[in-house]
């Protein structure tokens, strides 16, 4: 029993100081998911992200995708893509080890959060002034988040998204790690 205490206690630490090293700072908040999906005829979909404290209905500038991401970005973190984007952010956080270890305890726990946010609390679809329809989906998700700056090498963006590095408005990323509460 101490020992399996005691492996334990290692575990954690070692947990906590490899996120304290690669900058994951972790806090537990509630906010809102919001997704858009932008489509148009001639151009492949972007696929944007971010998380908000405001609500599910931002008040966004339609005039172009350009000024759509820079005021969504105004109001909201960038998340990844939950699907593709977070396991390479565990491993970064929590170490090589410990971070693979958690995934393979959580994947059924991961499958069924994504699985949940596919259908949104929150549905709409907007035209911009320049022709683009972007479905818009916003979810309440509570739980555990890391907060880490946009250049973490753990941040992984998918070929949907526009490069991050290139929107002035993203300076943090938050990335859902633990979601307990999602509607």
């Amino acid at each position: 029993m101490r020992w399996t205490v005691l492996i334990l206690l290692v575990i954690i630490n070692n947990v906590v100081v490899n996120a304290q090293k690669s900058g994951c700072n972790q806090f537990k908040d509630t906010l809102y998911l919001i997704t858009l999906d932008i489509r148009a005829i001639d151009k492949y979909p972007v696929i944007m992200s971010g998380v908000t404290k405001i609500g599910p209905l931002l008040k966004l500038n339609k005039k172009n995708i350009d000024s759509l991401l820079a005021d969504f970005y105004e109001n909201a973190y960038y998340a990844p893509d939950l699907s593709n984007g977070i396991n390479e952010m565990i491993v970064n956080c929590m170490g090589d080890s410990c971070g693979h270890a958690y995934i393979n305890e959580h994947i059924i726990q991961q499958a069924k959060l994504i699985n949940n946010l596919r259908t949104p609390r929150y549905r709409t679809q907007f035209k911009l002034k320049s022709n683009e329809t972007v479905f818009y989906t916003a979810s309440r998700i509570e739980g555990t988040f890391w907060k880490v700056e946009k250049g973490n090498s753990g941040v992984s963006t998918s070929s949907n998204e526009i490069d991050i590095k290139k929107l002035q408005q993203i300076k943090y990323c938050y990335i859902p790690f633990e979601i307990k509460v999602y509607e």
